[in-house]
């Protein structure tokens, strides 16, 4: 997957939304509602997949509706980075991917999820960068090594959810 290629394609698919549906938003307002939207997203995730469901059946999960609302977190995580300046900290090179995609004995996915929240809610309350990263690679161990989505999937419902359209100057 190549991240450098998908932070720019999340963020002008944002952009044309924007544009198309007149938003102005004060950047700080702009960043406080992608935070926002990032936690609905993760709460999504979270309720698709019945991790806190004691009895839930594991057959009955929707592996499209996870692969469409994993990858709408990978799009918002991309755009909060954008909207801090925190691009760099979203750059993952094959070798780091690798790493991430390394299951260790049987997951808490509870645990997990709030984990990944208490790290970007201190990201947004404390402008903590390294708990942004933290919470970043976490959400990619889980879509690689934890529900098993396969990166040519995530990429190509990456790209249908953000196919952009010529903007219309006229």
């Amino acid at each position: 997957m190549n991240f450098q290629e998908m932070l720019i394609n999340a963020v002008n698919s944002y952009r044309q939304y924007e544009q198309k549906n007149q938003l102005e938003s004060l950047p700080e307002t702009r960043f406080k509602n992608a935070f926002v939207e990032l936690d609905v997203a993760l709460a999504t995730l979270a309720d698709d997949l019945g991790w806190f469901v004691a009895n839930a059946d594991r057959k009955m999960v929707d592996h499209e509706a996870i692969l469409r609302d994993y990858v709408r977190v990978i799009r918002l995580f991309l755009l909060v980075a954008n909207l801090r300046n925190w691009n760099r900290d979203v750059l993952v090179d094959d070798k780091q991917l690798a790493k991430l995609n390394v299951q260790f004995g049987k997951t808490d996915y509870s645990k997990i999820y709030l984990a990944i929240k208490n790290m970007i809610y201190a990201a947004y309350f404390k402008h903590n960068q390294v708990d942004f990263n933290h919470a970043w690679k976490l959400i990619l161990k889980l879509g690689l090594a934890d529900l098993k989505l396969k990166p040519d999937d995530i990429k190509n419902e990456f790209d249908r959810q953000t196919q952009l359209t010529p903007i219309d100057y006229d």
